[in-house]
């Protein structure tokens, strides 16, 4: 399955989800979830995630609802 390297989704509303980048790092969550994994430089300003770790925490509807919108496919 090919991927758009420009796909981007909006955030739903009153949502928290952050992401933080230290050295080859990344960590954050989606609102409900943590998230971590690492990151490789492939040039040209850009950055390639590494496969992630997840909690798979049970949260409100509207919360999960955001958590899903932000989770990759």
């Amino acid at each position: 399955m090919a991927r758009d390297p420009d796909r981007r989704r909006p955030v739903a509303a009153g949502s928290n989800a952050q992401l933080e980048f230290r050295g080859r790092a990344y960590s954050g969550s989606d609102s409900c979830n943590r998230i971590s994994g690492r990151l490789t430089r492939v040039g040209g300003g850009h950055i390639r995630f590494g496969m992630a770790a997840t909690t798979r925490m049970a949260c409100e509807p509207t919360v999960m609802a955001a958590a899903d919108a932000f989770r990759p496919r």
